[in-house]
This record gives structure tokens, C-alpha cells and sequence, in this order.
């Protein structure tokens, strides 16, 4: 079962080390409630970290990772593909951010992995 507290206090560590701003964190609170509780901890950890540093990115401007496309192909293959996408939509539908298309394959890739192994 997925412990949401413990992706928030990771989320209040990045904020009070001023890696993401406040703006972010209480994002991210909004997507950690979000979230079913059947997905592995580990699994939200990489994506709850990913989506709050690709959104200071996108905030600071800075340069963007971009994921091989032949991984992202790999992703795209996937029968939960489809699913992640919904979730995508429906966890950044109250941001501000607009995700460049890079940053979000990364999160696509994370819903993937969710979604496979819950």
C-alpha cells in the first residue's frame, strides 16, 4: 500500500532545501492525493521526484532531459500505455506548467511502470 506521508515529507525536503519552490510542493501534494493507494512506493518516489524537478525546470528555465526515443518507444508498446496517458491528463490538468514533450515522456514512462506494477 502506498504511503502518501512519506512522498510528502520528500516533497518537504526538496522545499525547505529551496530545490522547488512552495508553489510546486503544494502541486505535488495535490497529485501525491491523487495517486492509488495499490501503486508501489518505490515507483511514486521516482515518479513524485521526476514530475517535481522537471516542473522547477520548467520554472527556472533550465535545460530539459531528453529520454532515448527508443526507450520511449518501448513505453509506447506497452498495454498501460493508454492508461498513463489519462493519468497524465488528468494529474496535470490543474498545473500551471506547461511540460515540455521530453519531460513528459519521462512521466509517461513513469505512469507506464505505475500502472505495470501495481
Amino acid at each position: 500500500m502506498l504511503n502518501k506521508d512519506n512522498l510528502k515529507t520528500r516533497v518537504n525536503i526538496l522545499k525547505d532545501a529551496d530545490i522547488i519552490s512552495e508553489e510546486i510542493a503544494n502541486f505535488a501534494y495535490q497529485v501525491i492525493e491523487e495517486l492509488d493507494d495499490s501503486y508501489s512506493d518505490d515507483m511514486c518516489e521516482m515518479f513524485t521526484t521526476h514530475l517535481v524537478m522537471a516542473l522547477s525546470r520548467v520554472e527556472k528555465n533550465e535545460p530539459v532531459e531528453t529520454l532515448d526515443p527508443i526507450i520511449f518507444e518501448e513505453v509506447k508498446q506497452n498495454e498501460h500505455f493508454k492508461d498513463a496517458q489519462l493519468n497524465y491528463d488528468k494529474l496535470m490538468k490543474d498545473s500551471k506548467y506547461a511540460l515540455p514533450e521530453q519531460e513528459k515522456e519521462f512521466l509517461l514512462m513513469h505512469l507506464t511502470n505505475l500502472l505495470e506494477n501495481q
